[in-house]
């Protein structure tokens, strides 16, 4: 077995690395050890990190993959959640209400959009772009029922479904969510965008895949981004699944 050891920026981070391609500049708020943070995101330079809690810990997962194929055999994940203080939200709050722009969120369930700052963000009449993401650790418990209404709304099936409590997805009760746009990813069925009342599917574009890791982010960037800039509805879900 190789050892060699890769240490790769996951979640808000990946999001940001990724918008910061196709914009000028990304803010990104987010915590922990501000060398860690500066690390993960090296080289790139149009990420401006805006740090508000320098000592909290950041979520890791460790992945063991097979160096011939490029297999993940085995996931050992440190997902616990963080506790802010009300002052330590008081600060965030304060950081967000300067956003005059486009707010996206990752919502990645570890303990940060609950109370006082998710009431914030349910207020705000900025343009919200979330995401809201269920894992092994938050599973049934990280909902997107927790935010109350915002321009766009991407998910993968299981978590629309447990969000709505169906078993069987039926895009008519997604269609009454008070959300002007929304993405649906289906793994290996493609994706799905519904603005307003018009539903749009776009197939898958590989024969086979190694790892999933990540794909929902990626789609979630993209549209999001063609969002902002009124592309077509038609090219959203097609480009959120090339890329």
């Amino acid at each position: 077995l190789s050892k060699e050891k890769k240490l790769i920026g996951g979640g808000v981070i990946a999001v940001a690395k990724m918008a910061s391609v196709f914009v000028k500049k990304v803010n990104l708020f987010t915590y922990g050890d501000p060398k860690l943070l500066k690390k993960l995101i090296y080289p790139i330079k149009n990420i401006n990190i805006i740090n508000f809690s320098k000592n909290s810990e950041i979520q890791t997962k460790t992945r063991f993959i097979n160096s011939n194929r490029g297999e993940k055999l085995l996931q050992v994940c440190n997902i616990d959640k963080n506790t802010f203080s009300n002052s330590k939200v008081s600060t965030i709050i304060k950081k967000l209400k300067k956003v005059k722009g486009n707010l996206v969120i990752c919502d990645f369930g570890v303990g940060l959009f609950d109370n006082n700052l998710l009431n914030f963000i349910n207020r705000s009449k900025i343009q919200k772009f979330i995401n809201v993401q269920t894992n092994s650790v938050n599973y049934g418990f990280n909902l997107f029922t927790k935010y109350s209404s915002c321009f766009y709304l991407s998910l993968d099936s299981r978590e629309w479904s447990l969000g709505l409590k169906t078993k069987e997805l039926e895009l008519t009760n997604i269609k009454k969510i008070n959300v002007l746009n929304k993405g649906i990813t289906k793994g290996q069925k493609g994706s799905i965008f519904i603005s307003r009342d018009k539903i749009i599917k776009a197939p898958v574009f590989v024969k086979s895949v190694k790892d999933t890791t990540g794909s929902g982010d990626a789609f979630f960037v993209i549209t999001s981004l063609l969002l902002m800039e009124n592309a077509p509805n038609l090219l959203i879900p097609f480009f959120g699944n090339l890329y």
